[in-house]
């Protein structure tokens, strides 16, 4: 997989990152973590922290491959990542994603294992899961499987790693497979932006290559063939001594080494010297540059880019985290509070990351514009400027640094560790640039206070230094994008755009070191809740709470929804809902940064499905109560002016209107939702515009004095609470609202009746390029029994269709089922996006691959079966890995109001019972003797727009065609 995300950015369309945890070579200081005077972290083979129960060691294998093992005794699947020192930067310039197609190729088979996509059958029959990804200067393989196939996963990982077979064969497959991943990405905002960049910096710099590949980059040259230059990449670059191993089971260090040990030697050390850039990112006719890209989403956005030296080899001074905490607070008068008030932004976020392109980083400032801030960039670059002036000045202090080590260092000793997965998954990229001990401290420990090198890396952000992009739709650029489906130019700053930055009129000022204190509450305990227990509270509120089990910490889960039935009266109450919680949650911002900043406690305000208000409360319950009261008074006091509406208004307008930019599987899954009524998507796009344009302020503050008036507290709790810390809350909040007139709890209920349609087929037409499809089905009862058979069913069944569809059929990239539930039935959607396919064939494909997996699953033995059932009940009985997984097997039923709360037990029940007959007789009842309601969603692109709909005729068929 060639991923465009960036860990920071992921959330961002205008993201320049193509995978942005880059390799440095680099030589670290081991710090002195005895300068601290309590427990910061318990040192070993890699330095963890206290709250750390897991086992772990490092070593080197004879050929040079550096290796960490981890034990943990409450994990059920076992998990290994491979990383290897070389990615796209390393490509040729004659075949660009050479690095990535090898990737493709070495996980479909090996010379000892050569049935093709074996390792991914194996993942499949015992509910595994294997990836793959082609980053700029590393490539990573992972996969976890459940414990007692993890021997035979090693020993065909490790085969595929050091003797992949790379048969011709599945050259074309694998060549397609890649064309498809890049049609879905050439659409999007991201990659334009990140294509953009690459073709704007120094060509000599390995960053203009176009990592991804497709069909007319990879193929045989003049100098040598595709399958010749693979082979020549494997032979050069997969070698043992620039690979990095992250292993983890629940069995001991030492078995895990010896297993290691056994499977990984065999790979080759080519005793190479891992790859570096050596050249500058940028060339100065580089910067100075204003970069106009026309994107596809809606709204503006301006970004200022400048370079940044690559410091990661002095982590432990954490000056880029201080530099970005401070760039980043939202308190009264800071550069975020400054532009938001003034109506300029709708928000900003300030990212640093010194190792983007390998040999150097990136500063960069990401602004969300109104339409006001739009005619005003000049100001905000001005403020901008004058901000990190002012952090120079002032702002460089022992006190921030002390308050930044307090709060990372708190968070660090008592947070629960990551989920083994991602630990693993983190942890081998991270070792392609520190050193194994530090893998974990590196990014939660701060030592060193380096006023200078601060000063320096501010010292960067001036006029001089600065790229700024313009990112709209509106824009006037006209220059194609290589390899991307858009438009861009550049033109030099000029004289007037230097002056217009020299001064700001805003007055700013830093964050406080020190904040006012919070109340706290008495939480301890004096009798543990081992099962959710309802509440005596005041009347309209109802409470649950639970203790937990796992966890004796100080740290809870408090969710509060203010139930407002108003919010779904129709469609103008529903949109004028969301905008209310908006226009709340940016008004909260600074007192969310500043109870995390203080007591590490984390509130989430924000609407639900339902338009309704939902508070969350996470971490250290003694300080709850105050914050709940404190949000409680701003929703009832909260002010809404014509600017605030106006904003909002206008930023939802955007995101439906960007509607039709998304990709055609998002397209599919969303007119799904919208043709069964399924939340969020209770009204269409259409009549949600219509609504906002039909909004007044005096609309609005109506609605908002009926929320007040007529709502219900619903609430849930799990953790470090007694019965009445959880009790008293509740009270305050329905004290502070005042009696309600609604009292009774409200429950959704779906009007959309799936028996009114035997077949519902959508059509829709969009401006992407690609078609799209989901053949759904839905079974006619609720149940969880056929609920979990379908989980299991749909392990055999995704596996076999990847492999007839995607990799014989080569349709598309997209190619996958998943089991669901819409409006309490249990489903299962079969789904393909293609460039390549009409969607009356994709349909046949469907149809004639299901009476092939009837077969396949006729003859798949017992036992597989139980392997997967086994499998499932051994996660799902694994020791939570933090008090939100805990939580989660109840909270889903009080979410849904079942409030025996035995939904996990009665699941793993479900799953100990299923058996092949059981599958066989849920298939047949699903896809074969109509005891299931069809759903067939299907959106036609651009490039398919002669060619045909697929057309349900029969009985009882519903056909709708719609236009995006």
């Amino acid at each position: 997989m060639f991923a465009l995300k960036n860990q920071r950015w992921a959330a961002k369309f205008f993201s320049f990152a193509l995978i942005s945890v880059f390799i440095i070579s680099c030589k670290t200081t081991t710090p002195n973590y005895n300068t601290f005077k309590y427990a910061l972290f318990i040192p070993g083979a890699v330095d963890k922290s206290p709250s750390d129960y897991r086992d772990y060691d490092t070593f080197n294998l004879a050929n040079g491959l550096e290796v960490i093992v981890i034990s943990d005794p409450n994990v059920s699947d076992s998990v290994a990542t491979l990383t290897v020192g070389a990615g796209y930067y390393q490509d040729p310039e004659t075949l660009p994603g050479l690095a990535h197609y090898l990737e493709h190729m070495v996980w479909s088979s090996s010379k000892k294992y050569p049935q093709t996509n074996g390792f991914q059958q194996l993942m499949a029959e015992n509910n595994g899961y294997t990836n793959a990804y082609t980053l700029n200067n590393q490539t990573q393989y992972l996969f976890s499987i459940t414990e007692n196939k993890f021997e035979l996963a090693l020993d065909m990982f490790s085969s595929a790693i050091a003797s992949p077979l790379l048969d011709p064969t599945d050259s074309d497959k694998e060549r397609t497979a890649i064309n498809e991943e890049w049609r879905r990405m050439k659409e999007n905002d991201s990659f334009s932006i990140s294509r953009v960049n690459a073709l704007t910096t120094n060509p000599q710099h390995p960053n203009h290559k176009f990592g991804g590949g497709n069909l007319a980059t990879l193929q045989d040259t003049q100098e040598q063939t595709l399958q010749d230059a693979m082979q020549a990449f494997h032979q050069q670059y997969y070698s043992a001594n620039i690979m990095k191993l992250v292993i983890a089971s629940k069995q001991d260090t030492a078995t895990l080494k010896s297993m290691v040990e056994k499977y990984f030697n065999q790979i080759e050390n080519k005793q190479i010297e891992k790859p570096t850039v050596k050249s500058t990112l940028y060339l100065p006719s580089d910067l100075t540059q204003h970069i106009h890209v026309k994107t596809k989403i809606k709204g503006q956005r301006l970004g200022l880019q400048f370079p940044m030296a690559n410091n990661t080899s002095r982590w432990q001074n954490k000056s880029n985290l201080y530099i970005y905490r401070l760039l980043n607070s939202e308190e009264p008068d800071s550069l975020k509070h400054t532009l938001k008030t003034a109506g300029l932004i709708v928000n900003m976020g300030t990212y640093l990351d010194p190792s983007r392109y390998d040999n150097s980083g990136e500063f960069y400032f990401d602004i969300e514009l109104t339409e006001k801030g739009a005619e005003q960039k000049d100001t905000i670059i001005a403020a901008v400027f004058n901000y990190v002036t002012l952090i120079k000045q002032q702002g460089i202090q022992t006190a921030y640094y002390k308050q930044m080590k307090k709060t990372i260092h708190k968070s660090w000793r008592q947070s629960a560790p990551p989920a083994i997965f991602d630990l693993v998954y983190h942890m081998a990229i991270a070792m392609q640039t520190y050193p194994a001990k530090h893998v974990l401290t590196q990014s939660q420990v701060a030592l060193n206070f380096a006023p200078k090198e601060i000063e320096q890396i501010l010292s960067a952000i001036t006029p001089q230094n600065m790229r700024v992009w313009h990112l709209t739709p509106d824009s006037k650029a006209d220059k194609p994008i290589q390899y991307a489906d858009g438009l861009y130019n550049q033109t030099p700053f000029t004289a007037a755009d230097y002056n217009a930055w020299q001064s700001t009129s805003f007055t700013m000022q830093l964050p406080p070191t020190e904040y006012s204190a919070v109340v706290a509450e008495n939480v301890a305990i004096q009798e543990n809740i081992n099962h959710p227990i309802k509440l005596e509270t005041q009347a309209s509120t109802e409470a649950w709470l639970m203790n937990s089990q796992h966890f004796t910490d100080t740290s809870g889960i408090l969710r509060i929804q203010i139930q407002t039935p108003d919010s779904l009266k129709n469609v103008k109450h529903f949109v004028m809902s969301h905008l209310i919680n908006n226009i709340y949650s940016r008004k909260n911002a600074a007192l969310r940064s500043r109870s995390a900043e203080q007591y590490q406690v984390e509130l989430y305000d924000s609407s639900n499905a339902f338009g309704m208000t939902e508070l969350t409360f996470v971490n250290e319950t003694q300080y709850h109560a105050s914050y709940a009261k404190d949000l409680i008074q701003r929703y009832i006091n909260l002010e809404i002016t014509a600017d605030d509406i106006a904003i909002e208004i206008k930023a939802y307008v955007d995101s439906l209107e960007s509607y039709d930019k998304s990709t055609p599987e998002q397209l599919l899954y969303d007119e799904l939702y919208t043709a069964i009524k399924m939340p969020p998507l209770l009204w269409s796009n259409e009549q949600r515009l219509a609504a906002l344009a039909d909004i007044k302020l005096d609309d609005v503050k109506t609605l908002h004095q009926k929320m007040l008036k007529h709502n219900y507290i619903y609430a849930f709790a799990f953790g470090h609470y007694q019965p009445k810390n959880i009790s008293n809350v509740i009270d305050t909040l329905r004290t502070e609202l005042g009696t309600s007139s609604l009292t009774e709890k409200w429950q959704f209920k779906s009007a959309f009746q799936f028996n009114h349609h035997d077949t519902l087929n959508i059509k829709t037409e969009i401006k992407a390029a690609d078609v799209g499809i989901i053949n759904g089905y839905v079974l006619k009862e609720k149940s969880l029994i056929s609920e979990m058979q379908l989980y299991v069913l749909n392990q055999l069944l995704s596996q076999s269709l990847y492999s007839e569809l995607r990799t014989k059929q080569q349709m598309g990239y997209a190619v996958y089922s998943h089991p669901t539930k819409l409006h309490g039935y249990p489903a299962i959607n079969l789904l393909v996006q293609s460039g390549n396919t009409s969607l009356p064939n994709i349909k046949r494909a469907f149809d004639e691959f299901l009476p092939f997996f009837a077969q396949e699953l006729a003859s798949t033995p017992d036992n597989v079966i139980q392997q997967i059932t086994s499998a499932m009940i051994a996660n799902a009985n694994e020791r939570p890995n933090n008090l939100l997984a805990e939580a989660s097997k109840f909270e889903n039923d009080w979410f849904h109001h079942k409030v025996a709360f035995d939904s996990y037990q009665t699941q793993l029940a479900a799953l100990a019972k299923i058996d092949k007959t059981a599958l066989i007789e849920l298939f047949n009842r699903v896809f074969i003797n109509g005891e299931s309601h069809h759903l067939i969603i299907q959106v036609k692109g651009n490039e398919f727009k002669d060619s045909d709909f697929y057309q349900s005729n029969g009985k009882g068929s519903t056909n709708n065609t719609n236009a995006k």
